[in-house]
């Protein structure tokens, strides 16, 4: 893609074109303003007359990984520039792009509100995305988390996608529109609140990406940047979105950092709270001999966690000192230990929140940082850290950087249960900024955190997946992406619906012995640990005393996982059926990862309860001039079959009594 920015009639800023390079064929992208923004009530284009910002420059200049374009407006009765940002980096066909404003010193503030990311006029077509968590958990299940959607909207029709607190609670926040040869596809970098509208007219869509009922005040200390978005388009095929989206995330969102997944274990389903030093070294040395390269210590490490029963982290929370009656000899200890057994050392934190019973005890959390919605903490037990508040801020930056300077954690699983948007008064925001405050306190404490621990590596954890978006994949390795991570089907269709846009690499999932599936005298114990194998392979179980049923099929898998990693980690997912739905269960579920830069690829296979005993799988995306060594994890090497023969004659799979779940490996040689 190659889009074309230009000042035009009264300096306005106008998209004017968008074209396949390749071919020098017009997209039909409607030209026009693709932002506005509102100073002090009264609402500007970016250049356009009496009406308009007055336009000053523009300027290109290179990024770390990409290239900038920039075009700087001004207001001078207000004082204020604008300045509105397109990015764009190699292998995607996407677009970034950003506003800042800020007041002149010495100005008097300016109050800023109508945020606007982009908005566009593409061709009429299919809208599709994606249902966020909506509240999927253990007590609460929802089978529509997570779930891929489409809609062709009629004469006049409008659809509206939306996040009011966290960006991913009832949608991720992320849009296409299938045409007939392109999809257009369009999303934020942003982890709070959200507004995607597309309003179809004619043979046209006008789809805008907003961030509604936000005023902030801008000052010469305090300037502003509007959350990031982007937009794009890619031919219509086999990952060919997918593949646009992970480009960028890798050399634009997360400027080159590759994603690793790493087989991990956790402590969380197996001990809840009830964890000590004599146990999770037990834990750690038979983790250890499956294979595990990451081992996480969940909630429940510090003092006061643990009162109110197995399951009850808030007891304690903001209390960052660990519990050293359970743990004599520090966590330290057991990171160094979990390092010369083989593997890398987590550490389960919930900075935002703190336990009611700690605020204003000495060097605790004052009442004046926590967050207030109508006057009201967001739970009766738990207080919210509003990041709107410096002081807050800095409390927790410092009690951060205290626990990984002692502890030396690899890496930090970083889970945010509840949230409210601050309408406290006396707050470094008003009462209709609290969301943006809390959002851009929280990358700048994620920002200076990379900036001094490089190589720490943390998860994104959120209620589960409530917050699953391109602004926190760049300070994050890996995403939970839900609590109820069983049964397996379900564990499926949420990997299936979420890797159409995210990298499978970065999707975090759990085999865990519930009553769902219970390990021992299970019937497929290795459909389980597959069910997980496309995403980040996660185990949560007891492990002394693991029977060797159990042990063996987990020793197998993870040495599979490892071997296939180098396909995993660069890989784009392609969906080779319907999205697997737990009511049903009556076929086939079948998921492609395809390394583009290699073609390598490996299938996934699972039949479900009632599915036939064959299936014929058309895998794509391979290079048709390529041969492929063909191998299956169960029975071995197969065959060595041209690319262009494998996609049109298909593979048969043919249901053993092994396991229900197939694992293919396709390699070019």
């Amino acid at each position: 893609m190659a889009a074309s920015f230009g000042v035009g009639a009264d300096d306005l800023l106008t998209r004017a074109d968008v074209i396949d390079p390749r071919t020098g064929r017009s997209l039909n992208i409607a030209h026009g303003l693709d932002t506005t923004i509102t100073l002090n009530d009264t609402t500007m284009t970016l250049g356009g007359g009496s009406h308009g910002l007055t336009f000053v420059d523009a300027t290109a200049d290179t990024l770390p990984a990409g290239v900038r374009l920039t075009f700087t407006y001004a207001s001078a009765a207000l004082h204020t520039k604008v300045v509105r940002h397109y990015a764009c980096y190699p292998g995607s066909p996407t677009i970034e792009t950003w506003t800042h404003v800020e007041v002149a010193d010495g100005a008097p503030p300016v109050s800023v509100s109508g945020l606007t990311g982009w908005q566009l006029t593409v061709p009429a077509g299919t809208v599709h995305w994606i249902n966020g968590l909506r509240g999927d958990a253990p007590d609460t299940p929802s089978d529509d988390a997570f779930t891929l959607r489409r809609k062709d909207l009629g004469s006049d029709e409008q659809w509206h996608m939306y996040a009011l607190r966290r960006s991913s609670e009832q949608y991720v926040p992320f849009i296409m529109v299938q045409g007939a040869a392109e999809t257009w596809y369009g999303g934020i970098q942003w982890s709070g609140a959200w507004e995607i509208i597309c309003r179809r007219h004619g043979s046209q869509i006008d789809v805008a990406v907003e961030f509604p009922e936000i005023t902030t005040v801008v000052t010469a200390e305090t300037p502003l940047e509007i959350p990031h978005s982007f937009f794009g388009v890619a031919p219509n095929g086999p990952s060919e979105v997918g593949h646009a989206v992970r480009d960028f995330i890798i050399n634009g969102v997360r400027e080159g950092r590759p994603l690793t997944p790493l087989v991990t274990y956790n402590t969380w389903y197996a001990y809840g709270t009830r964890i000590d030093e004599t146990t999770v070294l037990n834990e750690m040395n038979q983790t250890a001999a499956l294979g595990v390269e990451l081992f996480v210590l969940d909630a429940g490490w510090y003092r006061g966690a643990g009162r109110d029963g197995t399951f009850d982290f808030e007891t304690g929370l903001g209390n960052w000192h660990e519990d050293s009656e359970r743990f004599p000899n520090g966590l330290r200890a057991l990171a160094d230990f979990a390092r010369d057994s083989g593997m890398k050392f987590g550490l389960w934190i919930e900075p935002a929140r703190v336990d009611l019973d700690t605020v204003g005890a000495r060097g605790m959390v004052e009442d004046a940082w926590l967050a207030r919605r109508d006057g009201r903490n967001v739970s009766e037990k738990t207080g919210q850290i509003c990041f709107g508040t410096r002081a807050g801020r800095e409390w927790v930056f410092n009690q951060l950087t205290r626990l990984i300077d002692e502890i030396r954690p690899d890496y930090l699983k970083w889970d945010n249960n509840m949230w409210i948007n601050c309408d406290r008064s006396g707050h470094d925001h008003g009462p209709l900024d609290g969301n943006l405050a809390q959002v851009h306190g929280l990358y700048s404490i994620l920002e200076t955190l990379r900036d001094r621990y490089p190589s720490l590596l943390i998860e994104n954890v959120s209620d589960g997946g409530s917050r699953l978006d391109f602004g926190w994949l760049r300070y994050s390795d890996a995403a939970w992406i839900s609590d109820r991570t069983q049964p397996s089907i379900h564990v499926r269709h949420n990997l299936e619906g979420l890797s159409s846009v995210l990298p499978p690499a970065y999707l975090l999932s759990f085999v865990v012995d519930s009553d769902l599936e219970p390990l021992v005298g299970a019937p497929d114990v290795r459909a389980y640990v597959r069910s997980r194998m496309p995403g980040v392979l996660g185990f949560s179980h007891r492990s002394p005393g693991l029977r060797p049923s159990v042990g063996g099929p987990f020793v197998a898998a993870i040495a599979v996982y490892r071997e296939i990693r180098d396909i995993l980690a660069n890989a784009d997912a392609v969906l080779l059926s319907d999205q697997a739905e737990s009511v049903t269960e009556i076929g086939w579920d079948v998921l492609e990862e395809l390394d583009s830069t290699t073609g390598n690829a490996v299938l996934f296979a699972y039949q479900q309860q009632n599915g036939v005993p064959r299936l014929l799988i058309h895998p794509r995306g391979l290079r048709p001039d390529a041969d492929y060594a063909v191998s299956s994890i169960d029975a071995g090497p197969l065959d060595v079959v041209r690319g262009a023969d494998l996609m049109a004659q298909g593979i048969e799979i043919v249901q053993g009594d092994s396991s229900t779940a197939h694992i293919l490996i396709l390699r070019v040689q």
